[in-house]
C-alpha cells in the first residue's frame, strides 16, 4: 500500500511538472509570435529616405572697383534652413541629411563667423547676404551647393585700407609709443596672399627689449548708434595685439575703449571680425566721433617681434 501511494505521488508530481512546462512553453511561443509580428511590422513600415546637401566653402564676390575691398573671408559656419525649418549650424564644408517629403527643397544658407575671434561666439554675420537656392528633392541623392555671396545692399564702407597705393591711413601716437615707424612690405613671404593684386602689407617691428606702440586711424568716423558696426582685418602677429575705439570730442581724445586682444598667430595670417557697435552705444559718447586704434607690446622676451596687418574694413549700414 505504501509503495502504491508513493508511485501515485510520483506520477502526480510528474504530471504537475509537465503542466508547468507546457504553460511555460505556451508563454514563450506566444511572446515569440508577438515579437515576430512586431518585427514584421517594423520592417514593413515605410521609413523616410533622406536626401543630402553638401555645403561647400563660401566665396565672397566684391566689385572690381575695390569699393568693398578684398574678397578674402574667414567664414567658418553655415546656418542652414530648409523649407522654413532650421536644420542646424555646421562647420563648412559639410554634408547634411535632410528629411523632408516636399518635391523641392528651399534652402537658406547664412554665412557664420567667429564674433570677436571667439570660437564660443559664433554668429550669422550681418553684412553677408543670405544664400538662397532651390533643389529638386530626390530620395538618397546628394546635391552640392557652392555658395557665392555678396555684402548686403546698403552696406557702408567708411574705411578701406589695403596698402596697395603704398600709403598707410594709420599713424603712430608718439606720446604712447617707443617706436615711431609704420612700414610697408612687398616681400612675398610676408604679404598676405601675395599676387599681382596683393603686393603690399603693413607691419610694425617692435625691436628688442620692452617696446610698445599705439596707432590710430587717420580718418575720424561718425558711426551710427544702435546698429551693427564691424572692423574686419587680416593680421599676423608675434605679440598680443589689441583693437578698440577712441571717442573724440571736438578733435580731443575723450576716452579709450579696448574691445579685443588677439593672440600670437605663429607666423600665420588670420582674419578677425570685431564688433564695435556695443561700445559705441555708451551714452557718455553721444554726439562724439571715433577713431579706431591698434596697440601692441613687446615685454622684452622676444627679439624683433613683428605685427603685420592688411585688408582693413569698417562696415555699417
Amino acid at each position: 500500500m505504501s509503495e502504491t501511494r508513493g508511485t501515485a505521488r510520483g506520477l502526480n508530481n510528474r504530471l504537475h511538472r509537465a503542466k508547468n512546462n507546457s504553460f511555460t512553453l505556451l508563454i514563450l511561443l506566444t511572446a515569440s509570435v508577438l515579437l515576430l509580428g512586431w518585427s514584421c511590422n517594423a520592417i514593413d513600415r515605410d521609413e523616410p529616405i533622406p536626401s543630402y546637401l553638401h555645403i561647400a566653402e563660401y566665396e565672397l564676390s566684391v566689385p572690381s572697383d575695390n569699393s568693398q575691398g578684398s574678397a578674402a573671408t574667414d567664414i567658418r559656419d553655415v546656418w542652414l534652413d530648409v523649407n522654413g525649418q532650421s536644420v542646424g549650424v555646421f562647420e563648412v564644408p559639410v554634408t547634411v541629411p535632410v528629411l523632408d517629403n516636399g518635391d523641392d527643397l528651399f534652402v537658406l544658407a547664412q554665412a557664420g563667423v567667429r564674433n570677436n575671434g571667439r570660437s564660443d561666439n559664433r554668429i550669422r554675420y550681418p553684412f553677408y547676404k543670405i544664400y538662397r537656392d532651390t533643389i529638386k528633392r530626390v530620395e538618397g541623392a546628394l546635391d552640392t551647393i557652392r555658395p557665392v555671396i555678396t555684402y548686403i545692399d546698403g552696406a557702408v564702407f567708411p574705411w578701406l585700407e589695403d596698402f596697395e597705393d603704398r600709403t598707410i591711413s594709420m599713424e603712430i601716437q608718439s606720446d604712447l609709443s617707443t617706436i615711431d615707424t609704420f612700414r610697408l612690405t612687398g616681400d612675398s613671404a610676408e604679404v598676405y596672399n601675395y599676387n599681382t593684386k596683393n603686393r603690399f602689407s603693413a607691419y610694425l617691428d617692435l625691436g628688442t627689449g620692452e617696446q610698445n606702440v599705439e596707432c590710430w586711424s587717420i580718418p575720424t568716423f561718425d558711426f551710427p548708434r544702435g546698429r551693427a558696426v564691424y572692423l574686419e582685418i587680416h593680421f599676423r602677429t608675434d605679440v598680443l595685439l589689441t583693437f578698440g575705439i577712441i571717442p573724440m570730442d571736438n578733435d580731443i581724445q575723450a576716452g579709450r575703449v579696448s574691445i579685443l586682444t588677439l593672440k600670437e598667430t605663429g607666423g600665420q595670417w588670420n582674419k578677425a571680425y570685431i564688433s564695435l557697435g556695443e561700445d559705441l552705444n555708451n551714452q557718455s559718447y553721444d554726439d562724439m566721433d571715433f577713431k579706431v586704434f591698434m596697440s601692441a607690446f613687446n615685454d622684452g622676451t622676444k627679439t624683433n617681434p613683428k605685427v603685420f596687418i592688411d585688408n582693413i574694413k569698417v562696415i555699417h549700414q
